[in-house]
């Protein structure tokens, strides 16, 4: 596994999701927790059992520059460079909510969205030292379905 070193669950997911060192995607570290089925779930259920969700890529072109700013064909919001553009429609921004409290209801698109409001201590669905006993169990288990280099 990567020599780095964090300071908080989230960061962990964060960095793998990321994909700077360890050839995963956001997608397969989002399958590989619903693939762990969390009691009480924290799901949101879309998926037909057995089958990968498709990943869809977008990015931007020159043709996106309404004259004076680039401007996201999804959400309409602009952008002074056609790179920020690209970054703002290659972030999860408007992916789906995947993620689900099970105390508060709020959901989130990735799991270390999930991890950072239970790090907050935000709704009391569990203690910050709780977070970080439980995450050392789930590296080991996500280490088994993503392939970390």
């Amino acid at each position: 596994m990567c020599p780095k070193r964090f300071k908080v669950p989230s960061s962990i997911a964060q960095h793998i999701e990321s994909g700077v060192c360890h050839k995963s995607s956001r997608a397969q570290v989002t399958a590989a927790a619903h693939a762990l089925k969390f009691v009480p779930t924290i799901s949101i259920s879309r998926r037909i059992e057995g089958r990968t969700p498709r990943v869809v890529t977008y990015y931007a072109t020159e043709r996106a520059f309404n004259g004076t700013a680039y401007e996201c064909y999804l959400c309409h919001r602009t952008f002074r460079t056609l790179r920020a553009l690209n970054t703002h429609v290659s972030s999860p921004v408007h992916n789906a909510n995947e993620f689900r409290c099970p105390k508060c209801k709020r959901k989130f698109k990735l799991i270390s969205g999930f991890m950072q409001h239970i790090e907050r201590e935000a709704c009391g669905i569990a203690r910050f030292q709780a977070v970080g006993d439980l995450t050392k169990g789930l590296i080991d288990l996500f280490k088994k379905r993503l392939t970390l280099s």
